[in-house]
């Protein structure tokens, strides 16, 4: 990386202790691997309360797979998340994986639940990010079309043509993406589209009025406080048709129809190797209308060519509607796509680490690359500690203060920190 060499600018190289007080945002931080979902959500939580004590970890979207987690999990990691907000830790939010054992044939169904009407507050505010060193806005999002802070707001039913369960007495009326649509890519504009769901009207006396956006504390009742799933409603919610005892994501085995679920997630990561993204058209389109951000797993540099291609990052953001892609290492074989990438400021969000260890040091040229060619680059964790990820990098790239403080900036700035 050129002009984060400290002897091309004469700016001190970054030493450990000013790495570690940098503000950092995590846009990948996957859940760690767990045959029992109450030992998965133990591990996340000590993980988030290290980097944030370690690493200056201010934002964290946890990957997971839905059908990994069940809504008592789901509840007993946003209750965990929350007092580590509440303790000045990282606001968090959920990001959905779709993977190989959501087929494009299931895909749009399990999104369609995932997007379920919400009154649920965020779990714990955004942490105030203080006087950076990085200069980063607070809030906001990258070029590519994020909604800014507390944007998109999970508030609609995927499809309005749901007549088996249409949103339930007490969420607030379907009103689409609150901010930052796009409507080229397919999403909602500001206020979504007039089709977009139920009129706004909402049983009396209930909807979301104790609702707050990402950047405000959870209100009273939130069951982040008070309750796990199933053991409470949720504040502004009848009690009838709870998760209690719900046996896969918004389902009620009592046959009274989907519910909202514990934590819903703000957007959607696709991560099926093997597929071509625009398998995933339809339920990409669905997530877009109910107002979710998109990300592709595409370009995978531990792949051969033929089956990761450049072109599946331009599907992913031309067919998908993604505002971010996930590794995009291969994008760097077609000088025009790096160009149009450069100019759209689209977030490539990438890790040191690879799991090939032959393929390690190429990973880190392959990131050097990105930052060479202007491309806005996201450093995340995706599995490891992100301090980890910081030392390999600064240490290959002998990253300086001011490169360190644009790659924290750009980070924070591409997070999607509407929170559920």
């Amino acid at each position: 990386m050129r002009e984060a060499s400290g002897s091309a600018t004469g700016a001190p190289l970054a030493d450990p202790d000013y790495l570690r007080a940098l503000p950092k945002a995590d846009l990948l931080r996957r859940l760690p691997p767990a045959g029992d979902p109450a030992e998965a959500v133990r591990a996340a939580l000590d993980a988030l309360a290290e980097d944030a004590r370690d690493c200056g970890l201010r934002h964290a979207e946890l990957h997971y797979r839905p059908a990994e987690l069940p809504p008592s999990a789901l509840a007993a990691l946003r209750a965990g998340t929350a007092e580590l907000a509440d303790g000045g830790g990282p606001h968090c939010a959920l990001v959905a994986l779709l993977g190989p054992e959501a087929p494009p044939e299931t895909a749009a169904a399990l999104v369609d639940d995932l997007a379920l009407p919400t009154a649920i507050p965020a779990a714990g505010g955004l942490p105030d990010l203080g006087p950076a060193h990085t200069g980063a806005a607070a809030s906001g999002h990258s070029a590519s079309g994020g909604a800014a802070d507390g944007g998109a707001a999970i508030s609609g039913p995927a499809r309005d043509n749901l007549a088996h369960s249409g949103p339930a007495a007490g969420d607030p009326a379907d009103s689409g993406r609150a901010a930052g649509g796009n409507p080229a890519r397919g999403g909602p504009a500001d206020g979504g589209p007039a089709d977009s769901g139920p009129a706004a009207s909402g049983a009396a006396g209930s909807g979301a009025a104790g609702s707050t956006s990402a950047g405000a504390g959870p209100a009273d009742g939130d069951p982040a406080r008070s309750a796990l799933a199933g053991n409470a409603p949720a504040a502004g919610r009848p009690a009838d048709g709870g998760a209690a005892g719900s046996t896969s994501a918004g389902v009620s085995p009592a046959g009274g129809g989907r519910v909202p679920q514990p934590w819903p997630p703000v957007g959607i990561a696709l991560e099926a190797p093997g597929r071509r993204p625009s398998d995933y058209a339809d339920a990409f389109r669905l997530a877009a209308s109910a107002g979710l951000h998109r990300a592709a797993a595409v370009g995978d540099d531990a792949r051969p060519l033929a089956e990761s291609p450049p072109g599946d990052a331009v599907a992913a953001v031309d067919v998908l509607g993604c505002e971010r892609l996930l590794g995009g290492y291969t994008v760097l074989t077609d000088p025009r796509l790096v160009a149009r990438f450069r100019a759209a400021g689209t977030p490539f969000a990438v890790t040191p680490f690879s799991p090939d260890r032959l393929l390690a040091t190429r990973r880190l040229r392959d990131i050097r690359a990105l930052l060479d060619a202007g491309l806005t680059v996201a450093l995340t964790s995706a599995g490891a500690r992100l301090s980890d990820s910081w030392e390999r990098l600064a240490a290959f790239l002998r990253l300086d203060r001011p490169a360190a403080d644009r790659l924290a900036a750009t980070t924070l700035t591409a997070a999607w920190r509407a929170g559920p």
